[in-house]
């Protein structure tokens, strides 16, 4: 029981942080260049 309720809380903690960093990664985004977005791309691609 405790195990479930640990695994459940890291897991919502992973998922809440995912959102976190995508939103200012978002933002920031938004500020690019169209130069800059795409060296973004291709460093997210690699």
């Amino acid at each position: 029981m405790e195990y479930e309720k640990l695994r459940r809380k890291i897991e919502m903690q992973a998922r809440e942080l995912t959102y976190f960093t995508t939103d200012q990664l978002n933002k920031i985004s938004e500020k690019l260049t169209d130069d800059d977005k795409q060296k973004w791309n291709n460093v997210i691609l690699r």
